[in-house]
């Protein structure tokens, strides 16, 4: 069969790309043929209705990342897929497919909009949520198209149930996507491994509470002087971050993995994710993990079992959920090898058949 996968925005080592990317992968093992088209900016309204300086501005900014971005060949390099990234989505590009998949809600009402889907089955993968994500009437009526969806938690899919035709819907769950990041070690040298300081991630996205994380950081910082203290993220390092705290920017899965690996604590204080990876990552390397009930991420963390859990927002809790895990060493082995045991249930060759014959029956 013939998969084209709409993706919006650039190549990049994203959550919600990566677990496409594996998708992707595990369709290819299977014999099918699969594609990828990175749509430049994301959605056709911004490239139709911009002036025509704003367009130049793109186009010049899509030919230099093309060019020189230094994950422009992410896709192919990591996961082994043909992909391609271009200005726009034309008809041609669908023609030539049998089951689109689109990956943002956003799309998927443009595309809809803009050309006779008919002759294809489509497929939308359900990441992002009413008012969290985006206008909650526009995501929720794009919920209501003629397409199948793939949810990728139960908090995802019992949110559309309500929204969809139940004969359209179907939890896929989450899987880690990428090589597993934790197989060239035993439990037992993950758990002998010499750690120090605190991890952090920062994101842009309002659902990821910028402004909070960054509170955060600042008050871990003030409880916890002499600990060390990293910071990674995609964007900018952040102002108003203290000098003291290391901010490190666009780091590759491997460099990524090995923080989670040396460090004793990481740090997740989103205020909603569809799955939320990065707890789960940080598990497979025996981070313990303080986290925000983010609500995708209940399909993995237990409080007190395998994280300590905090609501959305509330600095204090998480700073003592920091502390009580950087004093009680036993707590802190306790979570690691619950969290280990846990992140091995998603790894892909546990989703493999099921995601398969998913995407083959659409």
């Amino acid at each position: 069969m013939k998969f084209l996968f709409v993706v919006p925005g650039s190549p990049a080592p994203i959550g919600g790309f990566k677990l496409l990317y594996e998708h992707g992968r595990i369709l290819i093992n299977a014999g099918h043929d699969v594609r990828f088209l990175h749509v430049n900016g994301g959605l056709l309204s911004q490239i139709d209705d911009s002036s025509s300086v704003y367009q130049l501005v793109r186009r010049l900014k899509f030919l230099w990342l093309n060019t020189f971005g230094k994950w422009r060949k992410y896709a192919n390099q990591e996961f082994g897929l043909k992909s391609a990234w271009q200005q726009k989505i034309y008809r041609h590009d669908i023609s030539n497919t049998e089951i689109l998949v689109i990956a943002s809600w956003q799309l998927l009402i443009e595309l809809y909009d803009a050309f006779d889907l008919s002759h294809v089955k489509v497929v939308h993968p359900v990441m992002d949520y009413p008012g969290f994500m985006g206008p909650a009437d526009k995501i929720k009526s794009s919920w209501e198209k003629s397409a199948t969806y793939f949810c990728i938690s139960d908090y995802l899919y019992k949110s559309v149930l309500s929204h969809s035709n139940p004969g359209k819907i179907a939890n896929i769950g989450c899987l880690l996507p990428g090589d597993d990041i934790g197989f060239d070690y035993t439990d037992k040298e993950i758990l002998e491994v010499s750690r120090r300081g605190i991890l952090l991630s920062f994101s842009t996205g309002v659902y990821k509470n910028p402004e909070g994380t960054c509170e955060l950081i600042s008050e871990i910082r003030l409880k916890f002087p002499k600990e060390r203290i990293t910071v990674f993220g995609r964007p900018q390092r952040p102002k108003g971050l203290p000098e003291d705290v290391t901010y490190l920017k666009n780091m590759s899965d491997n460099e990524v993995a090995e923080l989670y690996r040396s460090s004793k604590v990481f740090v997740f204080f989103s205020n909603f994710e569809g799955f939320g990876l990065m707890p789960l990552e940080a598990m497979r390397l025996g981070c313990a993990v303080v986290c925000t009930d983010c609500f995708g991420n209940r399909d993995y963390i237990e409080d007190k079992v395998n994280a300590l859990i905090v609501s959305p927002g509330d600095v204090e809790k998480t700073v003592s959920g920091v502390a009580g895990l950087l004093k009680d060493e036993d707590l802190r082995l306790r979570l690691v090898r619950a969290g280990l045991k846990k992140s091995r249930e998603f790894l892909p060759s546990n989703f493999k058949e099921a995601l398969v014959e998913a995407y083959e029956n659409v």
